[in-house]
């Protein structure tokens, strides 16, 4: 709609896969792609399958308590490290809930990983979530040319 061109695109925590399945299908639109403490999720994979089996769990029970499985409650600001009480009270009151097909869908690439659009990781540590860990350390040794 807006006919974007030389997009710097962001995504965080699970938008890992949104940006990399969108660099898959538009790269000619996108100057970089950014991953901010977000998970790398290959070909074929879902955001469930780099979870830890007790968070798969816990939001699919969630989801189906919540709206027969459609989406997961709101988490608080809490669980992913914010700590002061006036940004978590800023921050709760923008949250959603998740729909939960965004962790159970597996992400489908036609190309090799980023379809070379260049790719910076921005790791968050403090603190770190252990899937989000994992996806970091894999991002030390990625190269879109191997």
């Amino acid at each position: 709609m807006e006919d974007l061109h030389e997009v710097i695109l962001m995504g965080h925590s699970y938008a890992g896969a949104v940006i990399a399945g969108v660099a898959d299908r538009i790269p000619e639109r996108l100057s970089k792609l950014v991953f901010l403490d977000a998970l790398i999720v290959d070909n074929g994979q879902s955001v469930n399958d780099l979870n830890p089996a007790e968070v798969v769990e816990s939001f699919k029970t969630a989801a189906v308590k919540n709206d027969n499985g459609l989406s997961i409650p709101i988490l608080s600001s809490e669980f992913f490290g914010v700590t002061d009480p006036a940004a978590i009270k800023w921050a709760d009151a923008k949250l959603t809930n998740q729909p939960y097909r965004t962790f159970s869908q597996k992400l489908v690439l036609k190309n090799q990983y980023g379809n070379k659009v260049p790719i910076t990781y921005i790791a968050c540590t403090g603190p770190e979530l252990r899937a989000i860990q994992r996806s970091y350390l894999s991002a030390l040794w990625f190269h879109p040319d191997s």
